[in-house]
C-alpha cells in the first residue's frame, strides 16, 4: 500500500455501510491509514482480529473514523494498533483485548467486558508485556 512518500494517506471509506476486520489486517509503510465507515466498526467479531504494522507504519498514524459504534473482540482476544473515534454509539471491548492506541466515544460511553491491556499511543510495551 505504500509507494515510497512518507506523508502520503491512504483512505478507506465505506460511508453508510458496516466495516467488520477479522482475521489479520497488514498496514506496511510510513504514512497515514484513515478507515473510515457510516455506521459500525467490527474487529475480530467471527474470529479474533489483529491489526499488524510493519516497515515503518505506527499507531499514531491509524484512524477509524466510526459514524455510529464499534465493537472489538467478540470472538475472542484482538489486538488493535491506532485510534477509534466512534461519532454517535458506544465502543466496546470484549475478550481479553489488547489496544495499542486510544478509544473515544463523542456522545456515548466506552466500555470494557472482560480484562483489558490498554497501551498509550507513545509507550510501546516490552515483549514480556504481549
Amino acid at each position: 500500500m505504500h509507494n515510497g512518500n512518507p506523508t502520503e494517506t491512504f483512505c478507506i471509506s465505506g460511508a453508510g455501510t458496516s466495516l467488520f476486520i477479522d482475521g489479520n489486517l497488514t498496514l506496511s509503510g510510513p504514512g497515514n491509514y484513515v478507515f473510515r465507515t457510516g455506521t459500525t466498526l467490527d474487529i475480530g467479531d467471527t474470529v479474533p482480529g489483529n491489526i499488524i504494522l510493519t516497515n515503518g507504519a505506527t499507531a499514531q498514524n491509524v484512524y477509524f473514523n466510526v459514524g455510529s459504534s464499534a465493537t472489538i473482540g467478540a470472538s475472542g482476544p484482538t489486538i488493535v494498533r491506532g485510534r477509534i473515534i466512534a461519532g454517535t454509539g458506544s465502543i466496546s471491548v470484549l475478550s481479553n483485548s489488547t489496544i495499542l492506541g486510544y478509544l473515544s466515544s463523542l456522545i456515548a460511553a466506552v466500555t470494557f467486558a472482560a480484562p483489558v491491556l490498554l497501551y498509550h499511543l507513545y509507550r510501546q510495551p516490552n515483549s514480556k508485556n504481549v
